[in-house]
């Protein structure tokens, strides 16, 4: 573990993704020092085998997306205990090498989400060609290192800083209320936190039952509790059979203490994956 002011922190992406956005918000006022993977279960994987990395973040859902699906199953097979969470603004904007204008863009290169989600605008202005990549700040990244004319990456206002591209269309996404909401974890061996917590994120197996599902629901009520969120995702090799994630919102840790021995009373199997402050929105 890294002394207090200095940590190690892993990502899907490059500098400039939006995930080392996220971090860099989250953990403002720290020094850090990033490791990037290109995939979350590459991000997994680093995470669980570089014993030096301190954190990891990683996206959970977007406001237009919705839900990632694959990462509550990482969070919950790796046992990933979330100490935090954080909402980035999501502005993706049109950045080329400097020089030219939107005329002269045949080909987009992004992640496939941020062009999907820019679809409108690109059709708008006769752009058809679009190649999807790994991480919209490695798009930006590649073509400021080619110096490529003519081609145009979808990215963050921080990687056209990074790598030295112009903007040459600002906020180009068609829903401009877009947020991702990451969460900052670390190893299962992390303890719960005593200190103040108002949010948390549990797993749950109900019986394969009429009724089971509202049971928890009943006992959340009970306890004055918010549900947030309630995710449901296939068990593997078990047809009509789920996990439901949870994510509880509570005003006093009385209300947290008093409703998890309940719930786990009344299902199969029940897992706290972690209790933390409710997310902060970061400053785009």
């Amino acid at each position: 573990m890294s002394n207090s002011n200095n940590i190690r922190v892993i990502t899907q992406g490059i500098p400039g993704s939006f995930h080392f956005e996220a971090a860099n918000n989250y953990f403002k006022n720290k020094t850090i020092d990033f490791v990037s993977a290109d995939s979350f279960l590459e991000l997994a994987s680093g995470y669980m085998q570089d014993t030096t990395i301190d954190y990891g973040v990683m996206a959970i859902e977007n406001s237009i997306a919705g839900s990632i699906i694959k990462n509550y199953k990482i969070l919950r097979e790796n046992r990933f205990r979330i100490i935090g969470e954080i909402y980035l603004p999501i502005i993706h904007n049109l950045m080329a090498v400097r020089g030219q204008n939107i005329e002269d863009i045949k080909e987009v290169r992004s992640h496939p989400m941020a062009i999907n989600q820019c679809l409108s605008f690109l059709k708008s202005h006769n752009i058809h060609k679009y190649i999807t990549t790994t991480d919209t700040a490695h798009s930006a990244k590649v073509i400021s290192e080619n110096q490529e004319k003519g081609v145009a990456a979808i990215a963050s206002t921080l990687s056209s800083d990074i790598y030295n591209l112009e903007i040459i269309a600002p906020s180009i996404q068609s829903s401009k209320i877009n947020y991702t909401r990451f969460f900052s974890f670390q190893r299962a061996e992390a303890a719960i936190p005593i200190g103040q917590f108002n949010k948390a994120s549990i797993y749950l197996r109900t019986t394969h039952q009429k009724g089971s599902l509202l049971k928890v629901l009943e006992i959340i009520y009970k306890y004055d509790i918010n549900l947030s969120k309630l995710q449901s995702y296939p068990i593997i090799d078990n047809l009509n059979k789920y996990y439901f994630h949870l994510d509880l919102e509570f005003e006093t840790s009385i209300q947290y203490e008093k409703v998890i021995p309940e719930l786990r009373n009344i299902t199969q199997e029940l897992d706290v994956l972690g209790v933390y402050k409710n997310g902060i929105t970061a400053i785009s």
